[in-house]
């Protein structure tokens, strides 16, 4: 993707079968620690990672500005464990530190679709897709089972646990559920119905 930019698109999902996911060829895991700081400026989101994989540790501090719908300008740089625990110094005590097991799992045109499992959920994850463009397309694998739009509730859960924009979709077919999904905080909805694209 160009230098400095994130453009990405999160899918509320079913959770996957983690014993398949590790058959998966290519497939990756890692298990992280995030933690979101008090901004220096406030227009941006400020965090650390902590991200432990094949007995590897690793520390990351990212910064982001958000920019227009799924775009987000993102500076991001390892950092050591003694940086990382000093920024945590920085930690807003208003939000619980995320803690995550991320799937990296291959798809066409060198994309991955990065499947994260939290915790607190029992039947759902979050998946998200980099891409180079707004416009590139791609398709999830068949195993990823995209959860109906339909789920206010879930959206709502969704944007206070873990400060992400929300894009709906699956299933969604009336302006009245295109409505609901916008109230509960997502940022967009996708849908495959032409009539509800220029609502």
């Amino acid at each position: 993707m160009p230098a400095g930019l994130e453009i990405e698109r999160k899918y509320l999902i079913r959770m996957p079968d983690e014993a398949f996911l590790a058959t998966v060829q290519g497939a990756s895991v890692a298990n992280i620690t995030q933690t979101y700081l008090v901004p220096a400026i406030p227009r941006q989101t400020e965090r650390v990672r902590k991200s432990e994989k094949g007995g590897k540790t690793v520390y990351t501090h990212t910064v982001k500005i958000s920019a227009k719908n799924i775009v987000r300008y993102e500076e991001e740089n390892a950092i050591s464990e003694e940086q990382y625990n000093e920024y945590l110094k920085r930690a807003d005590k208003e939000l619980s530190p995320i803690v995550k097991r991320r799937w990296k799992i291959p798809m066409e045109k060198g994309l991955y679709a990065e499947i994260d499992i939290y915790p607190f959920w029992k039947k759902q994850a979050i998946c998200e897709v980099e891409t180079e463009t707004v416009e590139e397309a791609y398709t999830l694998p068949d195993f990823i089972e995209v959860m109906p739009g339909l789920v206010p509730k879930a959206i709502v859960r969704l944007k206070e646990e873990l400060r992400l924009p929300v894009i709906a979709g699956g299933m969604i077919t009336e302006r009245r559920e295109v409505e609901e999904a916008i109230r509960a905080g997502a940022l967009a909805v996708s849908t495959s119905a032409p009539e509800l694209w220029r609502l």
